[in-house]
């Protein structure tokens, strides 16, 4: 469980990374496209996704390790 959590919090990163330096390209071109729009939009999709999945690792590793003080 502690592997897969790790795993989305790297991948997390690094998209987060990646939208921050599309933003900022963006922001000095001010010239924003479609395509470059859709992409950022994507990568924050699966940002939202990776961290709703890593909320849910955490609950069940959670539950599940205050189920062994029990």
């Amino acid at each position: 469980m502690q592997s897969t959590i790790d795993e989305l919090e790297e991948k997390n990163g690094e998209i987060t990374e990646d939208i921050e330096r599309m933003n900022l390209e963006n922001s000095c071109t001010d010239s924003t496209t479609e395509e470059e729009n859709a992409e950022l939009e994507r990568r924050i999709a699966m940002v939202t996704e990776m961290n709703e999945k890593l909320s849910k690792a955490l609950a069940e590793s959670t539950d599940s390790s205050s189920g062994d003080e029990e």
